[in-house]
């Protein structure tokens, strides 16, 4: 992160990687990113053969634009969402990095 933290902002740091399980569930992060930007979330997704990761966008988001008041609230459906796009198998090294 470049920037100062300001009043009436957010900032997301850290990221998910792992392997997908086949193409559908490629075109569901494809989905995914483009519902969490509609909720004001701001994530970028890479996709390289079978391989994808996930991270927050680093520049500063205006909180005013979340689609809910409870960021956290937000991140969790968001993340229980995402996934939902992988087996409990391939979860694990997901979260994990």
């Amino acid at each position: 992160m470049n920037e100062k933290p300001t009043a009436g902002t957010i900032c997301l740091d850290g990221m998910l990687q792992g392997r997908l399980p086949d193409s559908t569930a490629a075109d569901n992060m494809r989905s995914w990113i483009t519902s969490v930007i509609k909720s004001g979330l701001v994530f970028h997704l890479s996709i390289d053969g079978p391989n994808f990761s996930i991270v927050p966008d680093p520049t500063p988001q205006r909180s005013s634009r979340l689609s809910k008041p409870d960021l956290e609230e937000l991140l969790s459906e968001a993340l229980e969402a995402l996934l939902s796009f992988l087996s409990p198998e391939e979860q694990a090294p997901a979260i994990s990095n």
